[in-house]
């Protein structure tokens, strides 16, 4: 499938949690239609985080960097096995185990056009230091590993390179991370 197709199927829900159908990609994004999405942060051993810059074709962000993945959830999937999916499918990165960080949060976004209303997941995961990537070219422009609070640093210098996605799941990284380490 073409990424970023406008037809591809999304869960709705109402404010409830209700499933109310699947619609198509577009229509969400136009609408703003609460759909859902998982994130993940992948760390390698050493600390250092991967952060993804999303294609220049993307129909939300192009360009702007993010945490390592955001992948949509396919109807029927949990946060969980689209994260799988996603990692495998985007990063080329296999059985790697997810933590999650927190319960699912909602987020607004919204751009000329462009109304994204999602439920977002967050996750973490350690992969060994030096692992290849075989980043999606369709997906993910380019990858940097950087320290976590080296990324905050950047995304206090320059926010608009970011997603809004990426800045709002940063604090929440930084205190997992704290605490991960006894702080």
């Amino acid at each position: 499938m073409p990424l970023d197709n406008l037809e591809e199927p999304f869960e709705v829900f109402d404010l409830d949690g209700t499933l109310l159908g699947v619609f198509p990609r577009g229509q969400v994004h136009r609408e703003g239609l609460l759909h859902r999405a998982v994130h993940v942060a992948v760390i390698d051993v050493d600390g250092a985080l991967l952060a993804q810059q999303r294609s220049a074709h993307k129909d939300l962000c192009p360009g702007l960097w993010d945490v390592s993945l955001g992948e949509h959830l396919a109807p029927g999937e949990t946060f969980h096995a689209a994260a799988v999916r996603g990692l495998a499918e985007e990063l080329g990165l296999h059985n790697l185990a997810l933590t999650p960080i927190g319960t699912p949060v909602r987020r607004h976004y919204r751009e000329p056009g462009r109304h994204d209303f999602e439920e977002q997941m967050l996750f973490s995961c350690t992969c060994p230091s030096g692992v290849d990537i075989e980043a999606d070219t369709d997906e993910v422009q380019a990858t940097r590993w950087l320290s976590v609070s080296d990324l905050e640093i950047w995304v206090d210098a320059q926010p608009a390179a970011f997603t809004p996605w990426c800045r709002h799941h940063l604090p929440r990284l930084l205190a997992a991370q704290r605490s991960s380490d006894g702080c």
